[in-house]
């Protein structure tokens, strides 16, 4: 591990960036993230048109990684309101489809 690896990215994350020594997919996202100066958890990693797990089990080796790798980082983070406003939207959906059963059942009362 004591190689160091420059690996060029788009997106979030752009230019040549000196991973160092990482191992793991998911110290690079650390190391990206830390790049960034976002959450780790923010960010998606897509290498050879796959979406990275941001595993710490899965070594960089075993996906080909090399000098030559090309990365498109994605920072993803939602937005409180757009969750609030959904959770909102999903009650309401809800509270309409039992409503619904609800006067299916009382029409079929005699």
């Amino acid at each position: 591990r004591s190689r160091t690896m420059l690996l060029r990215c788009a997106g979030a994350v752009s230019g040549a960036v000196d991973v160092g020594d990482v191992a793991t997919v998911g110290e690079l996202v650390v190391c990206l993230a830390k790049r960034c100066a976002c959450d780790a958890g923010e960010l998606k990693v897509i290498a050879g048109g796959r979406l990275l797990p941001a595993s710490e089990t899965t070594t960089l080796e075993s996906l080909g990684f090399s000098a030559t790798t090309r990365l498109v980082v994605s920072r993803v983070r939602r937005d409180p309101a757009i969750e609030a406003q959904a959770k909102k939207e999903a009650l309401e959906q809800a509270r309409a489809d039992r409503l619904g059963r609800i006067e299916k059942a009382a029409e079929t009362l005699p």
